[in-house]
């Protein structure tokens, strides 16, 4: 590995704010480079060599990334990564959460399938077929994020949902899908229950009763698989439905209330708000707002 004095990204700082970001990778020479670029904000990086390789350290055995490789870490599994010179491809670092702001739809791949896809830290091999098709993608996300368009936002959230959505296409056959852990087979398991009874059921010992495990065992597996605890799920589940009724449909809040299993709507309205940090009638003015500019 050479050394070199130039920066890790050919970008300049970013705010710590943004819950979303796209680079061109250069050659990294300092082991915190990925961490110091990483907003706090960002759970996910996302690092595509398309040239070049390098060699990532989580504290265990070395693995050796090639050009064509794709690797997903979390922060906190973040160590050492070194990077050849030659080296060039994307970072991509953004919130979990961000998939699925502000979307009416629900979708299992966008709340949870990036959680157990990537739940073990291995490199992914990009196949010759869809390499230009995700370039495209992720020069599409350079050209909405360096520039101030309208619906910027929304669209950087559609073309990383496109991004992961090509990744996953290159593991389709792949003996990894066939080989998944008890512990990502229990978490899709409960995800799939909550997406099915989250209106009726909103403990945790509801799902874990029925999954035949004790709740305390099912949130620790949860969190180790998701990096989020069961409960949350649940919560985030519940909200997602609120946000498309409300945008949606007519119905008022107590109707909502209702449809989602609370009998006391200003149990509801402060269970909105505790999550969201919005009340639900100023959100469902907001989507009004939106709806008449559009």
């Amino acid at each position: 590995m050479q050394q070199s004095q130039r920066p890790p990204f050919s970008t300049a700082a970013q705010n710590e704010q943004h819950t979303f970001i796209i680079q061109r990778l250069n050659p990294l020479i300092n082991t915190d480079a990925v961490m110091n670029a990483m907003p706090a904000t960002c759970t996910v990086a996302l690092l595509w060599l398309t040239s070049g390789q390098g060699v990532y350290n989580d504290g265990g055995t070395p693995f050796n990334l090639q050009a064509g490789q794709l690797l997903c870490i979390r922060r906190k599994q973040v160590q050492q990564l070194q990077l050849s010179s030659e080296a060039s491809g994307y970072s991509l670092f953004f919130a979990e959460s961000f998939l699925y702001n502000n979307e009416q739809e629900f979708d299992l791949m966008d709340h949870a399938g990036l959680s157990c896809l990537f739940a073990e830290t291995s490199g992914i091999t990009i196949s010759d077929d869809l390499c230009p098709e995700m370039m495209i993608t992720a020069e599409n996300m350079l050209r909405e994020h360096t520039n101030n368009y309208m619906f910027k936002s929304a669209m950087l959230r559609r073309y990383l949902k496109i991004f992961l959505m090509q990744v996953t296409r290159n593991l389709q056959g792949n003996v990894l899908l066939g080989m998944e852990t008890r512990n990502s087979e229990l978490t899709k398991q409960f995800l799939s229950l909550v997406d099915v009874h989250f209106k009726n059921k909103k403990l945790v010992v509801d799902y874990a009763d029925e999954l035949l495990v004790t709740a305390n065992h099912l949130n620790q597996i949860v969190k180790k698989t998701t990096g989020y605890t069961a409960s949350y799920h649940i919560r985030q589940r519940v909200i997602l439905e609120a946000k498309r009724h409300a945008a949606s449909s007519g119905s008022c809040m107590k109707e909502i209330a209702w449809l989602l299993g609370f009998s006391d709507t200003s149990h509801f309205s402060k269970y909105f708000k505790g999550i969201t940090g919005i009340s639900f009638s100023d959100f469902k003015k907001e989507r009004m707002t939106i709806t008449a500019q559009a």
